[in-house]
Formats: C-alpha cells, structure tokens, sequence
C-alpha cells in the first residue's frame, strides 16, 4: 500500500510538472526563452562589426547594464545587481550580487550566442565569529525576477535605506534579442561559456 501511495504522489507531481510546462509552452515564455529566434523577416543582417558597434551604443543611463569588448568573446554584459554594506547589532554585514553574460557574434552563421551567469555573495559579522553566503548559476536563466530591500543603519551610522533594487534578467536579454534581430541577426541562448566564447587556441 505504501509503494502505491508513493506512486501516486510521484505521478500527480509529474502530472502537476507537465501541466505548468504545457502552459508556459502554450503561452510562449518558455519557447522563446529557450529557442532561437531568427532575423526579422525581410531584414539583411547588418555586418558584425555594424551590430557589434550597435549593442555597444546600449550603454545608457537608462540601463541598468553595460557591455564592452572582452577578450574571450566579442561582448562582455555586465549587471550590478546590488553592492550595498550595512551595520547588524553585532558587526558589520554587506551584500553583491552580479550578472554577467558573455556574447559572442557568429559571423558565419550570422548569429548572436549568449550565455549568462549569476553570482551572489553575502556576510554578516556576528560578535566573534562571522556568517557568509556565496552561490553561482551558469546557463539559461529561464524565470528570474527580483524585488529586493532594505533598511537600516549604513555604514556612516544613519539609519534608511541601504539597498533597494528590481532585476529581471528576461528585459537585459529582449533588448540584445531584438537588436539582433532587426538587423538580420539570429539570437540564442546557450548552456555553456563555451559556445559563447572564441574557440580556444
């Protein structure tokens, strides 16, 4: 009986799993973040130097994100999630957290790769000892959306708000998708540093 019990419940979670993926499925979130998308219909795609120098020119205060040339692939992006530091009743604490994509331009295939990582750090002094936190992601970053704060005492001793911030990494990635896009380029988001880097010599 207890083996059936168990098959059940393993069976309506699957159920369960399968019906949110059909519905993300149906509604497209989950197609397009995962597929490639091609050039816009009718659009010759732009020369890589043209479109690199167009993604570049994305540098704006308005953006919470930067890119610049690298070295291991055409385009570095770059997202200061939060750097905040702040005072606990017992010592000191602070908090950053990052974004990063490496994006490389496929001039054979006219297409954009992109591959994104995310890194978080965290410490609260304690009196005596201390508390840390750290932790990555690598890949598709599929459904990501934050809404962080807050309020205490900053490290000058005045109390208020010592962070507040909104990420969503599915806007930075709309953008750069549809620059490619228009301009002829095909964008897609791949698993592996290494399919959006220059081939290792």
């Amino acid at each position: 009986m207890a083996a059936v019990a168990i098959l059940g419940v393993v069976a309506g979670v699957i159920a369960i799993v399968f019906a949110v993926w059909m519905a993300l499925w149906a509604t497209g979130i989950y197609k397009k973040a995962l597929q490639r998308t091609e050039g816009a219909s009718g659009a010759k795609p732009v020369t890589k130097s043209k479109l690199k120098a167009m993604l570049l020119r994305l540098n704006k205060p308005k953006h919470p994100f930067t890119l610049k040339p690298a070295k291991d692939t055409d385009l570095f992006v770059e997202w200061k999630i939060v750097d905040a530091k702040w005072i606990e009743v017992l010592g000191g604490a602070w908090l950053k957290k990052n974004y990063y994509g490496w994006l490389l331009l496929d001039d054979a295939t006219k297409t954009a790769r992109m591959n994104e990582m995310i890194t978080e750090k965290s410490l609260t002094l304690a009196g005596p000892g201390a508390y840390g936190e750290a932790s990555f992601f690598r890949g598709v970053q599929l459904f990501r959306k934050e809404r962080g704060y807050r309020w205490g005492i900053r490290t000058d001793g005045t109390i208020g708000e010592v962070y507040n911030y909104r990420f969503n990494p599915m806007q930075l990635k709309e953008v750069l998708r549809q620059v490619c896009n228009d301009n002829g380029w095909a964008f897609e988001l791949v698993t592996t540093k290494g399919q959006a880097s220059f081939p290792k010599r």
